[in-house]
């Protein structure tokens, strides 16, 4: 009987080592979540905008409140937020980690042709989101690590 048992364990512990290990698994097309089309909105708007007026379509993407940060809109100016991000385009990867929270990790670069094309280093943050009579509006932004558990990477642009 000891034989039996001893041969079984080895048998799956074999089988156990030989399955390849798990892989994450991108979101299938078109199941992103209504929060992380609205942050990817705000990065189009601005990464697509073809004046400096253009970059307020991203700015309309903010709650009252969030535009009322300081860390978000410098001083509340909506002027400043428009050369902050008319100086820039970004690429970003975008994590849905439920409940209304996206993380990004963010790489800005140059828009302007003239400038060296040396990126910032790449960073995260976190988009906390709201539902509201106009739809899913973003409500803060902050400083965030790297995504944890419960964060599935969505889209990468």
């Amino acid at each position: 009987m000891n034989k039996i048992v001893l041969f079984m364990l080895s048998f799956l512990l074999f089988f156990t080592a030989c399955a390849p290990a798990p892989t994450a698994t991108p979101a299938p097309l078109g199941s992103t979540s209504a929060s992380v089309e609205t942050v990817d909105a705000f990065y189009r708007k601005i990464n697509e905008a073809q004046t400096e007026a253009d970059v307020l379509n991203a700015f309309n993407l903010l709650t009252t409140l969030a535009m009322g940060n300081p860390k978000i809109v410098p001083l509340g100016d909506a002027s400043k937020f428009q050369s902050k991000w008319w100086k820039v385009n970004v690429s970003y990867k975008l994590y849905d980690c439920g409940a209304n929270v996206v993380l990004v990790e963010e790489t800005l670069y140059p828009r302007s042709d003239s400038s060296p094309v040396t990126p910032t280093p790449p960073h995260f943050l976190r988009f906390d989101l709201v539902q509201n009579e106009e739809g899913i509006l973003i409500n803060n932004i902050t400083r965030a690590d790297a995504p944890g558990e419960g964060c599935v990477l969505v889209l990468e642009r």
